[in-house]
């Protein structure tokens, strides 16, 4: 009898061995890959726009009201030229890219290190930046830089490359594209190289975790006014895994280069990319799909993508594409490739979406704004914050006096987060303001820090209640001021 015991009991545990393997992978479906969230070896904000969806919402929840908690010391100036965000690493370290550096920031917002790597600022006008950066589990963080090369803004471009370092700060490996033409050799040597070149690198490295651990980092390279770009997987040693080239039809306006969202399917990875009006789908085994949405019709000038994230079901991908007078969101089912629905939303839209069980969030500029300059570039004071329902129907629009250049960010609750930069005066007086709305609309809070400098990154939701965001500082934003921070309650 002793050993029919032992065999009932060694059946049991077999079958529970085969519930726990087999179980989840039956009920995940489409997922997108994300990095785990909480506590322990694991970051609560590790990529731009928090996960490889490009979801921009956190597992934690944000400040309930806005002190300024902390002010860093400056950084070098942040471009502002296009949608970044800062990065925490899992013991709460912020790490913010900016011209020619990755600045890392602790949490009582002393500046623990720099990381120099070629993304400056190039004499004669010409500028240089480097997309938000992506924080490992082995405690590395990699960024991939840009180089600006031009008479005038944005008309040609060097490409960069992709940087990683370790824990300590140290250069673990750096990535140029291989093609001949490309970034030469004395590139970090002075005096800043011109070149025709129109390519450069085009997005926010995304790394995701496989099955067996290791990570995979996606970058894109691709021609600014052009038709073909390249999509590079390396390993977390920096190894070129695989290169493809990738059409996308860019059109007149540079389309979004720093969205890609990668979505698993089963076992196969598939990589998102925006087009001048569509989406293209690109599958384990190369094959590209496009999948286009959009006539231009009534968007004016300049029309092109403005980002695209996958649906918290992970069966949808939106797609947000705009002109200079306005901008349609569109929902594609990802099995289909088929259109669900298109939500017409006025005014130029420049932020990429975001996306949570509540809705859809993108931010336009408002058909009545004013326009400004107060340095290089030109800001709007008044810009729309957009809800859209799942079903496509426009739920309320949010006035925001600044102009809004970045995503929002959502906590746990459904609480939306948008920062931005407003013109006190006609001349160069400026500040920041940051928002939070509720799922329902209504301002919760809003904030301003007078600042020196006009542009500012993506808010970022950290522990304890806590908000990031960076412009030519780190600024950390929670429910209760630190020693020395401003007092005043949020208005």
């Amino acid at each position: 009898m002793g050993w029919k015991k032992n065999l009932i009991i060694a059946l049991i545990v077999a079958a529970v061995v085969i519930a726990a393997v087999l179980l989840p992978r039956a009920l995940a479906g489409h997922r997108a890959i994300a990095q785990p969230q909480g506590s322990g070896g694991a970051s609560v904000w590790p990529m731009f726009r928090c996960d490889p969806g490009n979801s921009g919402q956190a597992s934690l929840d944000g400040p309930a009201s806005a002190q300024v908690k902390w002010t860093s010391k400056k950084l070098a100036n942040y471009a502002g030229s296009c949608d970044v965000s800062p990065v925490l690493g899992s013991d709460g370290t912020l790490y913010c890219s900016c011209n020619g550096a990755l600045y890392a920031v602790g949490t009582d917002g002393k500046i623990l290190r720099k990381s120099k790597f070629s993304a400056r600022f190039l004499p004669g006008g010409d500028r240089g930046g480097a997309y938000s950066p992506v924080w490992m589990r082995d405690g590395s963080v990699v960024v991939a830089t840009q180089y600006f090369v031009s008479d005038f803004p944005w008309s040609q471009y060097c490409p960069g490359r992709v940087y990683a370092f370790g824990p300590g700060g140290h250069l673990k490996w750096r990535y140029r594209d291989p093609e001949p033409s490309a970034v030469p050799s004395d590139l970090d040597d002075d005096p800043p190289l011109k070149r025709p070149e129109r390519r450069h690198w085009g997005s926010n490295p995304t790394t995701h975790l496989l099955a067996d651990g290791q990570h995979r980092i996606y970058v894109l390279t691709e021609a600014f006014i052009g038709k073909t770009r390249r999509l590079v997987v390396l390993d977390r040693e920096g190894n070129t895994l695989r290169q493809l080239p990738v059409t996308t039809e860019a059109g007149s306006r540079e389309w979004s280069p720093h969205e890609m969202a990668l979505l698993e399917k089963g076992e196969e990875v598939w990589v998102y990319l925006p087009a001048r009006n569509g989406l293209m789908i690109v599958g384990p085994d190369g094959q590209m799909v496009k999948v286009p949405v959009s006539d231009e019709a009534g968007m004016g000038e300049y029309v092109g993508s403005r980002g695209l994230c996958i649906g918290q079901d992970h069966k949808a991908v939106y797609a947000l594409i705009s002109g200079e007078k306005a901008g349609t969101l569109y929902k594609v089912d990802v099995t289909s490739h088929e259109v669900e629905f298109k939500a017409h939303l006025p005014g130029e839209n420049i932020s990429g979406p975001v996306v949570s069980e509540h809705g859809v969030y993108t931010v336009g500029v408002s058909p009545h704004a004013r326009e400004s300059k107060p340095g290089d570039w030109w800001v709007h004071d008044t810009h729309i914050l957009h809800a859209v329902s799942h079903a496509g129907d426009v739920l309320w629009e949010v006035k925001l006096e600044c102009d809004v250049r970045t995503a929002p960010a959502i906590d746990r609750s459904g609480n939306i987060y948008v920062t931005g930069r407003a013109v006190l005066t006609p001349g160069e007086e400026c500040a920041i303001r940051a928002y939070s709305i509720s799922p329902q609309g209504k301002v919760r809070w809003r904030l301003e820090i007078p600042s020196s400098y006009a542009a500012v990154s993506s808010p970022v939701i950290g522990r304890e209640r806590t908000l990031y965001f960076y412009s030519d500082r780190a600024y950390c934003v929670s429910e209760v001021p630190g020693p020395g921070a401003a007092t005043e309650p949020a208005k």
